[in-house]
């Protein structure tokens, strides 16, 4: 019906809804780690300017400055109170020790990273090892859909050498390997699920201690720091060495491919291996200078006025960084709120036209659909009212119901036969088709007779006829009853058999004569008495059908099979009550009569003195087609049915009328 591409990008529209979503729920709990932090520096309960304001009063107090009552104020105090330090050897150096002490447990902090890593190498190793022994995860599906494919095709007993999925050798029964392999796929599918979160979450933090090592490296600090073995300018360029090998490592991280995980883990494994050696080489030394410059800090802040200045100084410099965070992630929040509320409204709004207008195609073709179900199933007592219904909870499919034996059923799939719901179907596209479809009217279908009962083919035709006549049909079967039929009510239509398909000559064509044209040709041919028995089984079948139509009684048989004898006889008592003996339908047909009884002669072994020739068949066959051009509709090409109420007998199309004659 052409829904797939826009019900497709309504999909896509609400993922990028949910994601985006998600996206701003995280910005928010960015917000909210930001206030909290400056909650717990102040202990305040709302993160306002009104309250850092009142909360910083004493600080500002305890250096004479004014209480501030904006932010500006607090940049000034910020700016007088770094002059002081500046202006304060030992406020300034006190100021220097705390950032040197943040830093050194900063780099404390490398090993925790590295830890990780070695976890995610180890899980890599274990993968790599479980992916050897069974086939690339990706083919999941095609495992579980082979998986039915083997019970559909081998018996329980069958005995299989190699599994026709992985094409290995195996022991044992067919479906526990395939089993087997199916749940070691599932479990490989979790644990790279698995692997890929660690190794993001590892490549994150890694590259943080990265960005901590370049910061150290190239920080000037005003305070010296030194012991016995080591000094705090050496120690930075022995931190600085871990900077190349941190930067390799996340790289490995981001260029990991599971598929060849062993060797990655190898990689990953020998820069760990040195990376540690070179963390552990330089723990003992920061432990010393971090413990030197925590006794310098001690003994400096022994005069509480400079070590107030100091903190004071600090306290104010980390709250404005803070504050400054804190408004950029709000400023950022609110704009993704926006944005996102925004989207919201156009995918909604998209949504309810999508659905408006996949309703509005659906009650355009609710009518067709109606009539062609209907005309499918004619025969099928108790049905009707067929309606197509657009699910309203999701974003696709349809509600079918139907009114079975006077009651409306939803879904109608829950008292449909196959065989019905095919009908269902297939109304469904025919309609659309018609309605949706009108500027390339050409339509495909594929051997689907096969998922109908057989006596919907003179239905199907019907449909055809009666509902597509200005359609371009390609239309592929194996039914050779149906191509009969078709051929016989579609005299335009060209057919082709395909016999055979090789790999070097592709499809091969066969003889497509069918019906009268293939027994004719049977005559062409001098092949007298084959001709005989096909024309013998063609005048039975179109019998069967002018019979039903003109509503003859039959003789009642036992066995429910009718000869060409008792069809003829209870059609041509038919005509010659309904249009009288003088019609030229019953004149034709009385000819043929007199020479039915080739039919007996042709189709069982009789062993004449003389067998019937070709010529004498042609004759009958020719009788046959004076009777055909009078009973047939030009326009529809089908024949009439009687009309009780008019006494009458018409064509589906109205075109073609029989009546009685007066004698």
């Amino acid at each position: 019906m052409g829904f797939t591409p826009q019900v497709e990008f309504q999909e896509d529209l609400r993922r990028v809804k949910r994601s985006f979503q998600d996206k701003v729920e995280t910005q928010k709990k960015k917000v909210e780690g930001k206030e909290q932090r400056i909650r717990d520096d102040l202990d305040i309960a709302s993160v306002t300017d009104e309250e850092i304001f009142s909360a910083l009063t004493e600080l500002f107090e305890r250096h004479g400055l004014d209480s501030p009552s904006s932010v500006d104020d607090l940049k000034e105090a910020k700016a007088q109170l770094a002059e002081r330090v500046e202006n304060d050897p030992t406020a300034k150096e006190i100021n220097a020790l705390s950032d040197i002490t943040s830093q050194l447990s900063s780099i404390d902090e490398i090993s925790k990273p590295l830890t990780s890593v070695y976890d995610l190498v180890e899980s890599c190793e274990e993968f790599a090892e479980k992916q050897k022994d069974t086939v690339d995860t990706l083919l999941i599906k095609l495992y579980k859909a082979g998986s039915d494919y083997i019970d559909d095709e081998y018996d329980e007993d069958d005995h299989v050498d190699t599994c026709p999925l992985c094409g290995k050798d195996y022991d044992g029964d067919l479906r526990e390997h395939v089993s087997k392999e199916l749940e070691q796929l599932t479990e490989l599918r979790q644990r790279l699920k698995s692997l890929r979160k660690t190794r993001d979450k590892c490549k994150t933090a890694v590259a943080k201690q990265k960005r901590l090592v370049s910061s150290f490296k190239t920080n000037d600090y005003s305070a010296e720091v030194n012991t016995s073995d080591a000094t705090l300018a050496d120690f930075q360029t022995k931190v600085g060495r871990l900077e190349e090998p941190l930067a390799n490592l996340v790289d490995l991280l981001d260029d990991l491919e599971f598929s060849e995980a062993g060797d990655y883990a190898q990689k990953i494994g020998s820069l760990l291996d040195d990376l540690t050696e070179r963390v552990s080489d330089i723990g003992e030394k920061r432990e010393q200078l971090s413990e030197a410059a925590k006794k310098r800090k001690a003994k400096l802040s022994e005069d509480q006025s400079k070590k107030s200045l100091a903190d004071d100084h600090s306290m104010l410099a980390k709250t404005l960084e803070k504050r400054m965070e804190l408004e950029e992630a709000r400023k950022r929040h609110a704009a993704m709120a926006s944005v996102g509320n925004n989207y919201a409204e156009v995918v909604d709004d998209f949504v309810v036209s999508n659905s408006r207008d996949v309703n509005r195609r659906f009650d355009e073709i609710s009518t067709d659909v109606k009539r062609f179900f209907e005309t499918l199933e004619q025969e099928t007592e108790g049905l009707g009212d067929p309606e197509i219904e657009l699910k309203r909870e999701g974003s696709r499919g349809v509600y079918l119901k139907v009114n079975f034996y006077g009651q409306d059923e939803r879904p109608a799939y829950k008292y449909l036969s196959e065989s019905q719901l095919n009908s269902f179907g297939l109304a469904i596209f025919l309609a659309s088709v018609k309605r949706f479809n009108s500027n390339f009217p050409f339509v495909v279908l594929d051997d689907v007779i096969n998922s109908y009962d057989a006596y919907k083919r003179t239905s199907l035709i019907d449909l055809f006829k009666d509902e597509m006549p200005e359609y371009q049909v390609l239309l592929l079967t194996h039914d050779d009853v149906w191509t009969r039929q078709i051929s016989d009510q579609f005299s335009q239509w060209k057919t082709v058999r395909f016999v055979d398909w090789g790999y070097s000559s592709g499809p091969q064509k066969g003889d497509s004569s069918v019906g009268l044209e293939y027994i004719e040709k049977e005559l062409d041919d001098d092949r007298g008495a084959e001709a005989g028995r096909d024309f013998g089984e063609f005048l039975e079948r179109q019998l069967q059908w002018l019979c039903d139509g003109f509503g003859a009684k039959v003789k009642y048989n036992p066995e429910n099979t009718y000869t060409l004898e008792d069809l003829f006889d209870a059609f041509i008592s038919r005509v010659g009550t309904k249009l009288a003996s003088s019609h030229p339908l019953y004149q034709e047909l009385h000819n043929l009569y007199e020479a039915r009884g080739f039919r007996n002669y042709c189709a069982h072994w009789k062993n004449p003195p003389t067998p019937y020739q070709a010529a004498e068949i042609r004759r009958y066959v020719d009788l046959w087609k004076k009777v055909d051009v009078i009973v047939r509709c030009e326009e529809c090409e089908r024949f009439p049915s009687y009309d009780r109420p008019r006494e009458r007998f018409v064509c589906p199309c109205g075109d073609h009328l029989l009546t009685k004659r007066n004698n």
